[in-house]
């Protein structure tokens, strides 16, 4: 079944960085930012930026921040929202280029715990229905990664939705910790084998932790932490994501390192975020030979690992509840 998968993932238009070496690790650096919609504030509200005494969000401002230097930069890769006809056009141009990826492409990340499969299917319709109209793009990989436990029905619809992948996150952490060890973060989910056997497989990546940005690599206003500084920090932050990286690597199955930078709302100050990872991204490629950091996406990032030959995928027939962050938190 994943010769399928990665055939489809092949036929599916993933922007990408041609990866020539395969005994260099190659660092996936992939920005991205998270919208709680309704969860503290309306969806308005968090839109505008409004009602700042709860949490300071605001989603419009991300839009316009990273729209703006995803066209002075063609090497970074992000996401968009309505804006003038000259900035659609731009955005349509940078979607076409691959450096802006849309990924899940629903109206909501929806829950999977509780939520009927017709919902589902009608939320990721009308998403699914916009990106189509303005921009002529269908995703193809799932992005899932605050959902709190992941269902079997889930991976099936994601499956019979063309998708031949997502990302998830949440699942308990004594299950995390096994898969850790075991390098079994990656696989081939068979949802409702008995019934089904293989024919709704997708291929799943659980990510390491969160999330989040790496500790100590927040460098927007939500959570702003030192910036780089050459002769102040540079070594010790060089070293630090050295240090990741080589931990994430014995973790994964391929030479491919997918290291998310983002979290909740970040990137409304994205000036800041994107010229301390290019910092980072140039001097760490300076200093380390074996291992390449660059901007990349969640689709280059599937893509590159999935069709990494020689590599034994172990599947999961199971659903991920119930979910526990530690001992003591059940939700």
């Amino acid at each position: 079944m994943i010769k399928e998968l990665v055939d489809r993932s092949k036929q599916n238009k993933l922007s990408g960085v041609q990866v020539a070496d395969e005994d260099m690790i190659h660092v996936h650096v992939v920005s991205h930012s998270h919208d709680d919609v309704g969860f503290r504030k309306t969806l308005d509200q968090y839109y505008t930026g409004s009602a700042d005494m709860i949490i300071r969000a605001g989603v419009q401002y991300i839009f316009d921040e990273t729209i703006q230097h995803l066209e002075e930069d063609p090497l970074k890769k992000l996401w968009w929202r309505e804006q003038t006809d000259k900035t659609k056009a731009s955005v349509r141009r940078l979607v076409k280029q691959g450096q802006l990826e849309f990924i899940n492409g629903g109206w909501s990340m929806n829950d999977e715990a509780t939520t009927h499969y017709e919902d589902i299917i009608t939320n990721m319709q009308k998403g699914h229905k916009f990106l189509l109209e303005e921009f002529g793009v269908t995703p193809s990989v799932g992005w899932h990664i605050d959902p709190f436990g992941h269902s079997n029905a889930q991976a099936a619809l994601f499956s019979r939705m063309g998708f031949d992948s997502w990302y998830m996150c949440r699942i308990d952490y004594r299950d995390k910790i096994k898969r850790r060890d075991e390098q079994n973060m990656e696989f081939v989910w068979t949802p409702f084998f008995d019934d089904r056997g293989d024919k709704d497989s997708i291929f799943t990546h659980v990510t390491y932790d969160m999330y989040w940005g790496l500790p100590n690599f927040y460098f927007d206003d939500m959570r702003a932490e030192d910036p780089i500084v050459e002769g102040y920090n540079m070594k010790e932050m060089l070293d630090q994501f050295a240090t990741w990286v080589l931990k994430f690597s014995k973790i994964y199955k391929t030479k491919h390192i997918f290291i998310p930078m983002g979290g909740d709302f970040n990137y409304q100050n994205a000036q800041t975020v994107f010229m301390n990872l290019d910092r980072l991204i140039v001097n760490f490629n300076k200093t380390y030979s074996g291992m390449h950091a660059f901007y990349s996406t969640p689709g280059n990032y599937i893509k590159s690992a999935m069709q990494t030959k020689g590599v034994e995928w172990p599947t999961n027939k199971d659903d991920f509840f119930p979910y526990a962050d530690d001992q003591y938190s059940y939700w």
